[in-house]
């Protein structure tokens, strides 16, 4: 009854998944970072395990009891424990690691926010252009929609050299 519910309690309590720093020095849980500031890499790494030579077991057996008739209880004692050889292998294992963003790549997740803002801003006047190509607005009901989306264009176009300029800066 108590290993059932020892069993279940293990069943019940969610893995949580361990991420190290880049020199792995320190380990968080995945649930307590932030992954606006960081990215989380998947890293390699090779263990070798040296190979273990097989040694045998010694051991001797001690009378326990005695019985008149001469029959006698033994008891196996084991002097020195017993291993199998392995030869020697390597293990690839997998780790996370979190790796903070710089200020470059900080304004780098900025600056593609922004773009998707001023190019849906634009997608969503587009009627609007139509509606003036098509006589449906007078210059005067156009003006301020015209010159909205025009700073808008020379927004696009200076957030996308910033991102340029960062991209080369980062490779």
């Amino acid at each position: 009854m108590i290993e059932e519910l020892l069993y279940d309690s293990v069943l019940d309590t969610p893995a949580k998944t361990i991420i190290y720093n880049e020199d792995k020095t320190k380990s968080f849980y995945l649930e307590d970072l932030d992954l606006n500031n960081g990215r989380i890499e998947i890293r390699k790494e090779i263990i070798h395990h040296d190979a273990v030579e097989a040694i045998e077991e010694i051991s001797h057996y001690e009378v326990v009891a005695e019985y008149p008739n001469g029959g006698k209880d033994l008891e196996k004692v084991i002097d020195q424990y017993g291993q199998e050889g392995k030869d020697a292998y390597d293990e690839e294992i997998e780790y996370q690691v979190y790796i903070p963003y710089s200020e470059n790549e900080i304004r780098l997740i900025q600056i593609k926010e922004e773009l998707i803002l001023y190019k849906q801003s634009l997608l969503d006047t587009d009627y609007k252009a139509i509606k003036y190509a098509e006589g449906w607005y007078t210059e005067e009901d156009y003006a301020p929609i015209k010159e909205e989306r025009e700073n808008w264009r020379i927004k696009v176009r200076e957030l996308q050299q910033e991102q340029s300029l960062l991209m080369d800066l980062i490779n």
